[in-house]
C-alpha cells in the first residue's frame, strides 16, 4: 500500500504544477478537448509553415538512426526536411497566416515571403511511387477534426497572443508500414521550381530506452525515496540501462522503478506480464518534471523467489514488443536466527516440502501450458500459410484470363500488383497480430485489385468509438470472406455492392461484411475452403485467448445477399 501511495503521488505531482495553451487540440462535437492528448509538431517555417498531426518526428532516442537516414539523402539545391516517425498514421497540414498588416513586422514568428497557395503544387510519393499526381495546394481539404492555434509574441501586450491561422490544407491520413518512405514535394505552379521537400520514414522502435533502479521502502525513509526519484535524471548512480541488459533483480522489501526516458509528449508505453493480453498503459505527462514515464514494481508484481517476464511495447505499435525478466530476490537476513525455534523449523521443513511439491506441480502445469500454446501457434501458422496459396490459386486464373484476352500490358501490371500484395500479406501472416488499421488497409488493397478484373463497388465505415490504430487484430482474417463475396456472390448482378462496417458495442468489436449478391442455401451447401480455414483459425485463437473470444455468424438469403458478422468479445478495453 505504501509503494502504491508513492506511485500515485509521483504521478500527480508534475501535472499539478503547470498549464499552458495547446497549439493543436482535437475537436469533439465541434468543441476543443482539453483532456485529449494529441501527437503533433508545428513548424513555423519561413517557407510554407506546416504541422504534423498523429506523430512526433525525430524523437531524441532515435538520434543515431536519424543521423544515418539523413546522411543517406543526397543534397539538393532546394530545402529538404528529413523526419523519422514511429507511428503508422500521419496527417500533414499546411497553414497560412494572416494578411500583411502593421502588426506583422512586430510578430515573434514571421517569414520572408508570402506564398499564394493557388500558385503552389504538391506531390506525394510513397516508396518512390507517386499517387494522386500533382495537385494545387489550395485545393486540398481544410482540417475539420482539430483546432490549430497560432501563438505569437506581441510587444504591445508584452505577452503571447493565441490566434487562428487564416487557412489550412491537409494531405489526409498517410499510412506507413515499417521502413516506408513518403516524400512530399512543393513547387511553383508556373516555373516548376521546387521550394521544399519533406522526406518521412517510419522507423521500428522498441522500448529499450529506460533506466532501472530500486530502493528499500520503510516507514522512516519515504521522504528520501521520493527525493531520490525526483533527482533521478541528474544522478546516474546504481542504474541499469534497458538497452544493455534484459534481466534485472528486485530485492524483497524494495520498490523497483522502470524510468522511460526520451518519451515525447503524449507517447504511451504499454506493459503486460503475459504478453498476450491485459496490456496496461503508462505515459509521459504533458508537463512532467521527469521528462519521461515510469513504472513502479513491488512484491505484488514480482514475488520474491520468482522470475517474472515483463513485456513492453509502444501503444499503437504491436510489432514493437520488448521482453525483459525481473527476478524477485528473497532477503533471508530479515529473520534473526535466535528467534527461530525448533517448532518453527519443523513448520518450515513441512512448508518447504509443500512448496517444492507445489512448485514442481506448477512447473509441470506451466510446461504443459507452454506445449499447448506452441502447438496452437504451430497450427495457426500452418493455417495462415494456406491462405496465401488459396488467394494465389484464384489470382492465377484471373491472370490467365487477362493474357488470353491479348492484354499483355495489363497482365504485367496485374502480376506486379499481385506480387506486392502477396509480399505484404506474407509479412503480415508471420505476425500474431497487426493493428486493425493495417488489416483494413491491406483488405482495401485486395478489393482494389479485384476491381481491376471485375466490376463492383465497396465502402468501408469505421465508427467513431473505434480507434483502429490501437486495436490488435488477427492478420488476414477477413480476406477469405471478402474473396467469397467478390468471386461467388454477385454472379450476373448489375450493381454489385460490398459494405464493410466496423463498430464497437460496450467492450466488443463488431466487424460486418455485407453483399447484395445472389445468396446461397446454407443448409444444402457446404462452406468453401476459405471459410473453413477462417473457422479453424477462430477455434485455435479462442482456445488460446479464452477471455477474448471471436464469433463468426453468417446469414444468407437467396437472391438478397449475405451478411457475415465477426464479434470480438472484450477486445475494446
Amino acid at each position: 500500500m505504501k509503494q502504491k501511495a508513492i506511485q500515485i503521488l509521483l504521478a500527480l505531482f508534475p501535472a499539478l504544477l503547470f498549464a499552458q495553451e495547446k497549439a493543436v487540440q482535437k475537436l469533439i462535437n465541434g468543441k476543443p478537448c482539453d483532456t485529449c492528448i494529441v501527437k503533433y509538431n508545428l513548424s513555423y517555417s519561413n517557407v510554407l509553415p506546416y504541422v504534423f498531426i498523429g506523430a512526433t518526428p525525430n524523437p531524441e532516442r532515435l538520434y543515431r538512426e536519424y543521423r544515418a537516414f539523413k546522411e543517406s539523402i543526397p543534397d539538393q539545391p532546394f530545402e529538404q526536411n528529413i523526419f523519422l516517425i514511429t507511428d503508422s498514421i500521419l496527417n500533414v497540414v499546411f497553414l497560412t497566416g494572416e494578411d500583411e498588416n502593421a502588426d506583422r513586422s512586430k510578430s515573434f514568428f514571421k517569414w520572408d515571403e508570402n506564398y499564394d497557395y493557388k500558385e503552389i503544387e504538391i506531390s506525394i510519393e510513397k516508396n518512390k511511387k507517386q499517387y494522386g499526381g500533382w495537385q494545387t495546394l489550395s485545393n486540398l481539404d481544410s482540417i475539420k477534426d482539430y483546432r490549430i492555434s497560432r501563438i505569437r509574441y506581441s510587444e504591445k501586450t508584452q505577452g503571447y497572443i493565441v490566434a487562428k491561422w487564416k487557412s489550412s490544407h491537409q494531405t489526409g491520413e498517410l499510412h506507413f508500414m515499417y521502413n516506408d518512405v513518403v516524400e512530399i514535394t512543393l513547387r511553383r505552379k508556373k516555373s516548376k521550381e521546387i521550394l521544399r521537400k519533406l522526406i518521412i520514414r517510419r522507423q521500428l522502435d522498441r522500448p529499450v530506452h529506460f533506466f532501472y533502479w530500486q530502493s528499500e521502502i520503510t516507514s522512516s525513509n519515504v521522504k528520501k525515496v521520493i527525493h531520490d526519484f525526483l533527482d533521478m535524471p541528474l544522478r546516474k548512480v546504481n542504474f541499469l540501462r534497458g538497452d544493455s541488459a534484459a534481466r534485472f533483480e528486485l530485492n524483497q522489501g524494495n520498490i523497483g522503478v522502470l524510468f522511460f526516458k526520451w518519451l515525447e509528449t503524449g507517447e504511451e508505453i504499454e506493459y503486460s506480464f503475459t504478453g498476450t493480453g491485459d496490456w496496461q498503459s503508462i505515459q509521459r505527462l504533458k508537463h512532467s518534471l521527469s521528462e519521461g514515464a515510469f513504472l513502479l514494481l513491488d512484491q505484488e508484481d514480482i514475488p520474491p523467489g520468482k522470475t517474472q517476464s515483463l513485456y513492453l511495447r509502444y501503444k499503437g505499435q504491436p510489432g514493437s514488443i520488448h521482453k525483459i525478466e525481473i527476478q524477485g530476490v528473497s532477503n533471508i537476513g530479515q529473520t534473526s536466527f535466535f528467534k527461530v525455534t525448533a517448532g518453527f523449523m519443523l513448520a518450515l521443513l513441512l512448508f518447504a516440502g509443500w512448496y517444492l511439491l507445489k512448485r514442481r506441480l506448477h512447473k509441470k502445469q506451466i510446461a504443459a501450458l507452454n506445449r499447448k500454446n506452441k502447438d496452437i501457434e504451430t497450427r495457426l501458422s500452418l493455417l495462415s500459410g494456406q491462405l496465401n496459396p488459396h488467394f494465389l490459386f484464384n489470382s492465377l486464373h484471373a491472370i490467365q484470363g487477362t493474357i488470353n484476352s491479348n492484354n499483355i500490358g495489363e497482365a504485367n501490371n496485374y502480376i506486379g500488383d499481385i506480387a506486392r500484395f502477396m509480399r505484404n500479406s506474407m509479412d503480415y501472416s508471420k505476425r500474431e497480430f497487426v493493428s486493425l488499421a493495417e488489416e483494413l488497409y491491406l483488405e482495401a488493397d485486395y478489393l482494389q485489385l479485384e476491381q481491376r478484373r471485375k466490376y463492383f463497388t465497396f465502402d468501408l465505415v469505421i465508427g467513431k468509438e473505434v480507434n483502429a490504430s490501437q486495436i490488435d487484430f488477427p492478420p488476414l482474417l477477413l480476406q477469405p470472406v471478402l474473396e467469397n463475396s467478390v468471386r461467388h456472390a454477385f454472379g450476373k448482378h448489375t450493381k454489385p455492392v460490398l459494405h464493410i462496417q466496423v463498430s464497437g458495442s460496450n467492450r466488443d468489436l463488431v466487424v460486418s461484411i455485407t453483399d447484395n449478391g445472389e445468396g446461397w442455401n446454407m443448409k444444402g451447401r457446404a462452406e468453401g475452403h476459405g471459410l473453413g480455414l477462417v473457422r479453424k483459425r477462430i477455434e485455435l485463437i479462442n482456445e488460446k485467448m479464452q477471455h477474448m473470444r471471436i464469433c463468426m455468424n453468417i446469414r444468407s438469403v437467396q437472391d438478397e445477399g449475405t451478411i457475415t458478422t465477426f464479434t470480438f468479445e472484450n477486445w475494446l478495453i
